[in-house]
């Protein structure tokens, strides 16, 4: 359930720089298609969902919503590496 939206996503012309863009659906996103859902935007998103990608540990987002059948969206953005700080 969780998806990359945008591997280059551009924040803006005036910088040079992209992000990475994750998509967390939960499971009744694709059964119930006139619903509306609260969303919630992250940084860091390298970290919510994949340990391959996270830089000390997955945070496991998407295992906690699916245990606590939360039906919300999530937006996650990448951090910006050596740029970050």
């Amino acid at each position: 359930q969780v998806y990359i939206l945008d591997s280059n996503f551009s924040m803006s012309p005036h910088f040079l720089r992209t992000r990475r863009i994750w998509l967390y659906l939960p499971r009744s996103y694709f059964v119930d298609t006139n619903r509306y859902y609260p969303v919630v935007y992250a940084h860091d998103a390298q970290n919510l969902f994949d340990s391959s990608t996270s830089f000390s540990g997955e945070w496991g987002i998407d295992e906690s919503l699916d245990n606590l059948s939360e039906d919300l969206i999530v937006v996650g953005i990448d951090n910006g590496g050596a740029d970050r700080l």
